[in-house]
């Protein structure tokens, strides 16, 4: 199980989800007026191929599997019952680690892949603390997440105006941005 879940969580980080220059450089623009497919990934930048919107649909899909309510209510019967395997709250803290800590340096373009999966982490997150039909301890450490990823957004708030955070504008405003999404859970 635990190689399963680095498995999931590998393809999180930034390099597993941007696609090579090269590759993108050769998606023309969508026609205007050529309607919606399902086969079309979210676009956020109209016409154009969007990289940044490509990844967090690719991190959605692994995010849905990871925080599937149902499946997190398993993992902490299955660890009560047998004694083993990760529980809810060793797969909440295996993600926030692979997400949260250490993403900040690369390319411009890799930093917006990187905070697509914390948005969407939080995304997840919320909805399962509000699911009612969520397992009552499933959703108290969705809840814990959250609170454990406020308190890392309001350290990196602390320290925004640091020269070792690359590109400080766009993480200061992506933290704000996820400070809000919480605080309006």
């Amino acid at each position: 199980q635990q190689a399963a879940l680095s498995a999931l969580l590998a393809t999180l980080s930034p390099e597993a989800l941007a696609l090579p220059n090269e590759l993108v450089a050769l998606i023309p623009p969508r026609p205007p007026m050529s309607g919606d497919s399902r086969e079309l990934f979210p676009r956020e930048a109209g016409y154009l191929f969007d990289p940044v919107a490509a990844a967090g649909t690719a991190s959605t899909l692994t995010l849905q599997v990871l925080l599937d309510p149902m499946r997190a209510a398993r993992l902490n019967q299955l660890a009560a019952v047998s004694g083993g395997g990760p529980n809810f709250p060793t797969v909440l803290e295996a993600l926030f680690k692979a997400t949260w800590n250490d993403v900040e340096g690369g390319t411009a373009l890799n930093q917006l892949i990187a905070q697509q999966p914390q948005r969407h982490t939080v995304d997840e997150l919320v909805l399962i603390a509000a699911e009612s039909g969520a397992a009552s301890a499933v959703r108290a450490e969705a809840w814990d997440a959250l609170n454990v990823i406020k308190g890392h957004v309001d350290v990196k708030l602390a320290e925004a105006g640091a020269v070792d955070i690359n590109n400080v504008e766009s993480w200061r405003a992506h933290y704000w941005f996820v400070d809000r999404q919480i605080a309006v859970a």
